[in-house]
């Protein structure tokens, strides 16, 4: 800009063929100077004329952005409104002087300044050849203003878009991601990028209810040595952050004492922002960015954006939490079910081995045929229980899942579903046999065995079918029975805690269920699991 004023200066102080020209551009609302350019005077005069041009009221800019018409001094000497400048004009032998606004649609931009040092008055035409030279200028300078604020305007749409890139990203890893550190790690990084900050560090309040914060996730420089340092809640931006429930925000935040020195030297902190991550019920942390990219300090969109992202966050925690007492819960409904089938079956069938043994004892010196007959069938019934015992074993805890695979784990499950509950099992397998990451193995065995217990309480069915398909990216496993079916709701989802412990089971490995079935026409479940890359 200085150079072009400069250039400009110079070009209307030929073409006008005066001795000196002075330009200078102002706010158009305030009036402050904005830039400057002197041709034909010294250095000296273009201090001067920085400390005339803001004089105020009584000065020639003044008068120039007033009454946005040319103002001309026919005699530098004794015009009051050049007495700043008199001096320095006079030694350069200049007499005159000539003064025109530039005008841009309905701003006043500036003033174009011209001086003489002839004897000559200002004529019109000259009047008129220096206001169109000032037209050209100020239209210049509206197209540089216009293309300054269009690129300006460019920059906060990016930076908008951005911000709702981040935010459909951070809503995203919030639906799918059961990972919890791995959502709070994407959400301490879209914030890093969108704030332009050196790093972020989002510390969690202790359950113990010690008087401190725990840095769980912390993305920059520093952030192995931060990474589960404590932070006191006494004496810490996060504290006060968490104690008067708003953002906390220092631009020298080693020398502030709300700080906690130790970390702040520690992540060679500058600028600090932190924030209090909120629930409606409570509050979870703090999540703190630092050292803002440049010279500045961190802004109130700097702050909103932290909130936000704080509070997602926030949720994020939430949802963490609970779906870990939905899994306790899902253990103890699991615990309560085996304990049933071993009420329902093991000790029945116990309770009856008792009664056919003490019947034996008692015919015994009667009717030994008969006795050996109870005999006979109290056998039958404890290789039933022991049968039925194992299978609930197996159900705790699969070691053939463990040792063998998948596949025989499956096998050995489904021969003694077969042997107890006189149902006709089938076993096919197609694609890349191989062993899958533990977590893929253990869902889908547990689905299986999930879907084949339904079978058994419910379907009524007299056969079922497992088939399994390695695919290369994906292991996908349906069951299917010819028992009496039921109706599936609108969405596909069967409302029994068994479906939705399978549908759990899946979804927290990344995969999915469907269930197809109406009644008298069997059920067919379908899980699909990635096989992350075969990886096992």
């Amino acid at each position: 800009m200085d150079r072009l004023l400069a250039l400009a200066a110079e070009q209307a102080r030929v073409l006008v063929a005066a001795s000196a020209a002075t330009l200078v551009v102002c706010d158009p609302d305030s009036g402050a100077v904005e830039a400057d350019a002197v041709a034909g005077l010294g250095p000296g005069f273009a201090t001067a004329w920085r400390r005339e041009a803001a004089g105020g009221p009584g000065s020639e800019l003044y008068e120039v952005r007033r009454s946005r018409d040319a103002v001309v001094s026919a005699d530098v000497a004794t015009d009051a409104r050049l007495a700043p400048l008199a001096p320095l004009l006079l030694a350069a032998g200049v007499r005159r002087s000539l003064a025109v606004p530039l005008l841009a649609c309905d701003d006043c931009l500036g003033a174009l300044v011209l001086y003489f040092s002839g004897v000559e008055l200002i004529s019109a035409d000259t009047i008129d050849y220096a206001q169109a030279l000032a037209d050209q200028v100020a239209a210049a300078l509206r197209h540089a203003r216009l293309h300054a604020q269009a690129r300006s305007d460019a920059r906060h749409l990016e930076s908008r878009l951005n911000e709702v890139i981040g935010l459909q990203r951070v809503g995203t890893m919030l639906l799918e991601e059961r990972d919890f550190d791995r959502v709070l790690q994407s959400i301490c990084q879209q914030l890093q990028a969108l704030t332009d900050a050196g790093g972020v560090g989002l510390a969690l309040l202790m359950d113990d209810a010690s008087p401190t914060l725990e840095l769980r996730t912390v993305v920059g420089p520093s952030a192995e040595a931060l990474r589960g340092a404590r932070i006191p809640i006494e004496g810490s931006f996060a504290g006060q952050a968490l104690r008067t429930n708003r953002p906390q925000r220092s631009d020298d935040a080693q020398n502030d004492p709300r700080g906690y020195q130790w970390s702040l030297r520690l992540g060679n902190t500058r600028t600090i922002l932190s924030v209090p991550m909120k629930t409606r019920q409570r509050t979870v942390g703090v999540l703190s960015i630092y050292n803002k990219r440049g010279d500045v300090g961190f802004t109130e969109r700097d702050a909103e954006l932290a909130t936000f992202f704080g509070n997602q966050a926030a949720v994020a925690i939430e949802n963490a939490r609970l779906y870990e007492e939905t899994r306790e819960y899902t253990v103890i409904g699991e615990r309560n079910r085996l304990a049933r089938e071993l009420h329902d079956s093991v000790t029945q069938s116990l309770f009856s081995v008792t009664l056919l043994s003490r019947a034996a004892l008692t015919l015994w010196d009667r009717d030994r045929a008969k006795a050996r007959e109870r005999l006979e069938r109290a056998n039958e019934v404890a290789h039933g229980a022991l049968a039925e015992m194992r299978a609930l074993i197996f159900q705790l805890r699969p070691t053939a899942l463990q040792e063998e695979g998948l596949l025989s784990a499956l096998k050995k499950h489904l021969a003694a579903v077969q042997s107890r509950d006189a149902l006709s099992v089938t076993l096919s397998v197609d694609g890349w046999q191989r062993r899958l990451p533990v977590p893929v193995e253990e869902a889908a065995f547990r689905i299986v065995q999930e879907s084949l217990n339904n079978v058994v309480k419910h379907a009524h069915a007299t056969a079922t079918r497992v088939e399994v398909h390695f695919g290369q990216t994906a292991l996908r496993i349906c069951t299917t029975d010819d028992g009496v079916g039921f109706t599936v709701s609108g969405r596909g989802e069967a409302r029994t805690l068994g479906m939705a412990s399978m549908r759990e089971r899946a979804e927290a490995v990344g995969g999915m269920v469907d269930v197809w079935s109406s009644p008298g026409k069997g059920c067919r479940v379908c899980v699909e699991l990635p096989t992350w890359g075969g990886e096992g």
